[in-house]
């Protein structure tokens, strides 16, 4: 059986296999196996023991979770594919087969089980419309009528070329009738029954379902059909195009539902129209987003990709990972280079920090009459992207289940944001109140983006925010280490992380930076991590302002300081972490953050967008590039970030150059040294000349003479010296 929103333990909705045992005495399963492959026949086995009573039931969920521990509740490691698979039964030899769907079970109908009817009513295999999870199966089956099917799929079409749709029945009992809707409402045993072919003549969305006496209504069945003006059937790209119409709902500034079609580019002549099949389509709800942007013209949206039966759906548009929740970002008053948010993120999944990947695509929207036009209804260039949400191809922590209440479950994952609060919740802050003390006072708090506020069971919540507590005293504790439990601020958060959380910030000299739109996750078993990175639309000498001096590390505290409340200003009054920070910043820029890298990315974008900017400034010309141009907009980006990483290279003490670097010299032979002019510090075993708070290692030599002498196999790190002052380590 499967299909059921029936939930298991942890309150989901899960596909579900039920056992009975027709005997008089109880049998013990344990060791037999489930399978949904006929080449493994193992692959699940049952725990040692699991009784099954005389004339009893034992159902287990076809989840995935994996779960086979006796007495507990049972979860396969496969689920069920609703179009039908083989599955069997396998007893403790691993070959003898007692129950067998050879050929596969057929389709399962949504909220439908499948299986054996009673003896007495027939005992063949049948659907169920009632299903009785745990109970003996109902004597009365309840097959459902057959599927709709339309003779078009979704699709465009232009004006004064309307569409014939015919509808029909597979299989197609005399008896039948097809009832449908044009609203895009789920059709009811009262919509209106289909007799004739439905014209189509603008935006139409129809959703049928077959109903016959004596059978349970069949699956709903849904096809789009978007008609397109001739400006729009005409229109090519050489980026993706994405149209959304949500049938004359209006602006989307609550929930609305829609349908979302994209058109790639041709492989051939590398155009996209919409006056081609789409490539993409599905049906789904969009809301318009942010908070000061919900009010720009060209607005933001979060798309939701559904099912048949409104329910989410996981897709890959233009070859992104499966999901069912994204962004549809589109920059307007502040990121006029149209790329900011897209180097950053690209620059941290270089760095092998997660953050959203993105498509750039050209979009229109049509939320008034039943006819796309692109006077009225193209928006210009977009960005979709992931949304930032706990996942297998997203933030990859564990799933948080109503079981997982105790150590070492509890310890995660958990997804945090420091932000505003979202509508609905109240959010916390710790027993310092940070963050909500400063800079924001009670505007901005903690929130919990996975579990959600209203979801998270109590112990899992007193779990984080006590883990938090603990962090927040550790880092204001003599040694930073927390007084009670003995650990370390390291114990708590995954340093290296960090580190690159905050770079890529200064790097943007985000004035968000650190305390909005700010992300930390926590998988089981290990240390709270920042990130991903989010939200870098007024950043980089954007129009926000804020952002224009290069010489600066942040936008909003004193040009040579750093973030200077919270946590984060506590964390660089610590010698190593800091030292970390600057150590860090020496790998990035040979690297990652090098000229040449951040450059060819922005160069990438650029032509990428060569094309379509031109249309999307036409569409926004309010908001204008500075200088005249796309290309004005694209160097004042390069340049502003040439000139910051160059000034953020002047605060830290000469990176050293050795010569030669890795390799074999003779005996005796001289390794040369450039420290700019600095003292520095060498060792020859491969330890930190600096140690730990920032003292001089025993084992450290000063460098003299401009040079290290090698008379043996030697591993040289050398440090510049200023005072107290260390620079980053050369090797």
């Amino acid at each position: 059986r499967a299909n059921l929103p029936y939930c298991d333990e942890d309150g989901d909705p899960e596909d579900w296999i039920e056992l009975y045992n027709p005997g008089e005495s109880a049998i013990d399963i344990g060791g037999y196996y489930l399978s949904d492959e006929m080449a493994v026949p193992t692959k699940w086995s049952f725990p040692i023991p699991t009784v099954i009573p005389a004339g009893g039931y034992l159902v287990v969920f076809a989840s995935g979770k994996d779960r086979a521990i006796s007495g507990t509740g049972l979860h396969t490691n496969f689920r069920i594919n609703a179009e039908g698979e083989y599955l069997a039964l396998v007893g403790a030899d691993g070959e003898s087969i007692i129950k067998e769907f050879p050929f596969g079970f057929p389709p399962l109908a949504r909220h439908f089980s499948y299986g054996l009817v009673p003896p007495a009513a027939g005992g063949n295999d049948s659907y169920f419309e009632v299903p009785t999870p745990g109970a003996a199966n109902t004597t009365t089956p309840g097959q459902p009528a057959g599927e709709v099917v339309f003779n078009l799929g979704s699709r465009t079409f232009a004006t004064g070329s309307p569409l014939t749709i015919v509808l029909s029945l597979a299989p197609a009992p005399a008896t039948a009738v097809i009832r449908y809707t044009t609203d895009g409402s789920a059709p009811t045993s009262s919509s209106s029954v289909y007799t004739q072919p439905i014209n189509v003549a603008s935006s139409t969305q129809i959703r049928a379902r077959a109903y016959d006496n004596g059978f349970a209504p069949g699956p709903i069945a849904s096809e789009t059909y978007v008609r397109l003006n001739p400006n729009v059937s005409s229109f090519t790209s050489n980026l993706p195009v994405l149209i959304l119409d949500d049938f004359g709902a209006g602006k989307p500034t609550s929930e609305k539902a829609m349908h979302w079609t994209i058109y790639e580019p041709d492989p051939v002549t590398g155009r996209s129209s919409p006056a081609a099949l789409p490539d993409f389509q599905t049906r789904g709800r969009m809301k318009v987003r942010g908070s000061s942007s919900a009010g720009w013209p060209k607005y933001s949206l979060t798309l939701e990709t559904w099912n048949h039966a409104n329910e989410d759906k996981d897709v890959a548009p233009l070859g992104l990972p499966e999901d069912s929740d994204w962004v549809l970002s589109g920059r307007y008053e502040f990121d006029r280079a149209l790329m900011r948010n897209e180097l950053i993120y690209a620059l941290s999944n270089q760095a092998g920090r997660y953050a959203p990947r993105t498509r750039f695509v050209e979009v229109f929207i049509n939320t008034g009459n039943g006819i796309v036009d692109y006077n009225e209804d193209y928006m210009g260039v977009y960005a979709l992207m992931e949304k930032v949400k706990r996942g297998d191809d997203r933030v990859d922590i564990e799933r948080l289940t109503k079981a997982d209440v105790q150590e070492p479950e509890v310890s995660g994952g958990y997804l945090l944001k420091m932000d505003r609060v979202d509508p609905g919740d109240s959010g916390w802050t710790t027993a310092r109140g940070i963050p909500g003390t400063e800079p924001f006072g009670g505007e901005v708090r903690l929130n919990h983006v996975y579990p959600k506020e209203d979801q998270i069971l109590p112990a899992q919540r007193d779990y984080i925010r006590n883990y938090l507590n603990e962090f927040e005293a550790a880092i204001n504790a003599p040694g930073y280490t927390n007084p009670t439990t003995g650990l370390h601020y390291s114990d708590y958060i995954e340093v290296d992380a960090w580190v690159d959380h905050i770079w890529l910030n200064m790097l943007a000299q985000n004035p968000d930076a650190l305390r909005l739109s700010t992300f930390m996750y926590k998988p089981r078993g290990g240390k709270l991590h920042a990130g991903p990175v989010w939200d870098f639309d007024r950043t980089m000498q954007s129009t926000d302002g804020r952002d224009n001096d290069p010489n600066r590390f942040s936008a909003t505290s004193p040009a040579t300081n750093l973030q200077t409340w919270g946590w984060w200003e506590e964390l660089f009054e610590e010698p190593d972490f800091e030292q970390d920070w600057i150590d860090r910043w020496s790998e990035l820029r040979v690297g990652i953050f090098s000229d040449a890298n951040i450059e060819g990315l922005i160069d990438g974008f650029a032509a990428e967008l060569a094309e379509a900017q031109a249309r999307n400034f036409s569409r926004w010309s309010a908001k204008l590039p500075r200088g005249g141009s796309h290309a004005s907009e694209v160097s004042i980006l390069k340049t502003w970030l040439d000139q910051h990483t160059a000034w953020i290279d002047g605060q830290f003490l000469p990176f050293p150059e050795l010569t030669p670097g890795t390799g074999q010299v003779n005996g005796g032979s001289l390794v040369s040294v450039d420290t700019g002019g600095e003292s520095a510090y060498y060792t020859i075993d491969g330890s930190d000349p600096r140690l730990s708070g920032g003292g001089i290692s025993p084992a450290a030599s000063v460098l003299s003479g401009g040079g290290i002498t090698i008379n043996s196999t030697a591993e040289v790190v050398v440090r510049t010296r200023q005072g107290s002052r260390w620079g980053a380590p050369a090797r």
